[in-house]
This record gives structure tokens, sequence and C-alpha cells, in this order.
């Protein structure tokens, strides 16, 4: 890390939508080594979306086409109220996909903001 300090420099938002990028582990002897969201954010990404479990990649694309679309057409809007209205948007039903129940928590809860939610 110390070779890339400033690697994301710059950087207002980086989407890591790949399934538990915002999970802790421990390696085999008990120490607990840092997600990929944390890691982003100490090399300079202001702001990150990460996943704390498995993600589905239809939901996940739902979630983000609906987060991006909204981000289109309300700049104004914080990227936490973003996220919330994308979440809130499957939740209601919304957003649709063949044989898929969007509504459930799997689909929309693991998607989590660090950092900056301007």
């Amino acid at each position: 890390m110390s070779n890339y300090p400033d690697l994301y420099a710059g950087v207002d938002l980086l989407v890591l939508s790949a399934c538990q990028t915002a999970a802790l582990e421990r390696n085999q002897i008990g120490k607990e080594i840092d997600s990929l969201a944390e890691l982003s954010q100490r090399l300079g990404a202001a702001s990150v979306i990460a996943t704390l479990w498995n993600a589905d990649e239809i939901g996940a694309s739902r979630l983000m086409g609906k987060f991006y679309t909204l981000h289109k057409l309300k700049p104004e809007m914080s990227k936490a109220e973003l996220l919330r209205q994308a979440q809130l948007s499957l939740l209601k039903g919304r957003e649709r996909a063949p044989n898929l129940n969007l509504d459930h928590p799997y689909f929309w809860a693991p998607f989590v903001l660090y950092g900056s939610f301007r």
C-alpha cells in the first residue's frame, strides 16, 4: 500500500458491487483483514459503495441502474439519499426482474456507503 498512497485521489465515488467488498475477514491465525472498501478509502476514494454479503447480479444491476438514473435526474441529491432511494425502489417493487422478488432484502440490503455521503 505504501507504493500507492494516492491511488484513488480525486475519486469522488468508487462502486464495488461485487460480493462482500465491505466484509471484514480473518486470516488463518485470526488476524482481521481490512475490506476492499476500507482499503479503497485509505487509498484516497472520498466515498465507496460496497457490499456486506454476496450480491445477486440482477439485483445489483437493478439497484445500481436506479442509483445512476436518480443521480442523473437529481444531481443535487446526496450519495446517501441516492442509495436509499434506489434501495427503496427495489423494496417497494418498482424494479422488476423475471422470476425474482427484488423487494427481498437479499437483493438491496448488502449495499452500504462509506465515507462522504455528499
